[in-house]
């Protein structure tokens, strides 16, 4: 994925998810552009802090919103929040450290991880919590 732009086909339809999905691949091109234009590592350093902090955010919201409507998809939909939490946790602190720098390659794997989470996970979540409401 070239870059982490946000479309219509992207929605799943709750305006609030949507929003913090936009504000995500934002911060995924913020990161992008911070690689790409040479920004010293305070800079990229703090892009990536704040990635990890709204992602952490998210998460918890979407599965606060999974608790709440008993998703029986719940045990998979979080596994694979963690998994990336984990992975994106680790890249931050290994920056931190000085052993690797973050480059284009990085960004595009979490638009890339982004964009198929929201279209199939996110997605199904929303389709769940819909039919909860009604």
């Amino acid at each position: 994925m070239a870059e982490s732009q946000w479309s219509d086909k992207l929605s799943v339809g709750d305006p609030g998810i949507d929003d913090e999905h936009k504000t995500l691949l934002d911060l995924v091109e913020k990161l992008r552009n911070a690689t790409r234009s040479g920004q010293g590592r305070d800079e990229v350093g703090q892009v990536l802090d704040e990635l990890v902090s709204y992602t952490v955010a998210h998460f918890a919201h979407e599965e606060n919103y999974m608790c709440e409507i008993d998703y029986p998809d719940y045990p998979q939909h979080k596994a694979e929040h963690e998994r990336l939490l984990a992975q994106v946790r680790d890249l931050q602190e290994r920056f931190r450290l000085g052993s690797i720098t973050i480059t284009v390659s990085v960004s595009n794997f979490l638009s890339d991880w982004l964009f198929y989470h929201i279209a199939w996970q996110d997605k199904k979540l929303v389709t769940a919590i819909n039919a909860a409401r009604q």
